[in-house]
């Protein structure tokens, strides 16, 4: 996630994501602790701010840690 600017349309185009994926992503990044190298989101909050639910958060965050873009990963995803 460090090596991305959140406005980049390479991740929209390249990686086909949707609407809702990329607006989570951005919303990850305006998180983002630059000490840590790591947004700390609780998925409640990202639910709550997206009016959606945390199976649909869940499912987002899952596809975005998949993701590659110049063979790095988009995110890591820690459910605990």
């Amino acid at each position: 996630m460090k090596d991305y600017y959140p406005s980049c349309k390479a991740l929209i185009t390249n990686l086909k994501l949707t609407n809702q994926e990329f607006r989570i992503y951005q919303y990850l990044c305006s998180q983002y602790n630059l000490r840590k190298h790591e947004p700390y989101v609780r998925i409640v909050n990202i639910a709550g701010f997206f009016q959606i639910s945390i199976a649909t958060v869940k499912e987002i965050l899952s596809r975005l840690a998949e993701l590659e873009q110049d063979q790095k990963k988009l995110l890591t995803v820690n459910f605990n």
